[in-house]
């Protein structure tokens, strides 16, 4: 098997995951617990994707090192964790429950 193949049912379990999070995002972002970028997103973000998209690479001209920049590229960033394409494979790559913290984080709007 090709390393970079993912196997058949892996996209679907990760729509179904994202889904998922994305229908209990909005408990999450009632008031009573947020998703923030400091208290959520970011660390999840530094320790997986600023090695390529950081403060001194920015790999297809995309960084990813503060909130706003996270919000200015929500799309690629939705996508990426929908098709399951980054992190990259040989880096460091994200749990279920990271998917959904970030899939929730972006569901209430991406805030500090």
């Amino acid at each position: 098997m090709n390393p970079r193949r993912r196997p058949p049912g892996a996209p679907l379990l990760l729509l179904v995951s994202l889904l998922t999070a994305c229908g209990s995002a909005s408990t999450a972002c009632d008031g009573t617990s947020p998703v923030t970028w400091n208290g959520d997103a970011q660390p999840v973000i530094s320790r997986a994707c600023t090695g390529c998209h950081g403060a001194t690479g920015a790999a297809d001209g995309l960084r990813l090192t503060s909130a706003a920049q996270v919000r200015a590229a929500r799309a690629r960033v939705e996508a990426s964790l929908a098709n399951g394409s980054m992190p990259p494979r040989g880096a460091p790559a994200l749990t279920q429950d990271e998917r959904s913290q970030l899939a929730s984080w972006l569901a209430c709007g991406a805030p500090e």
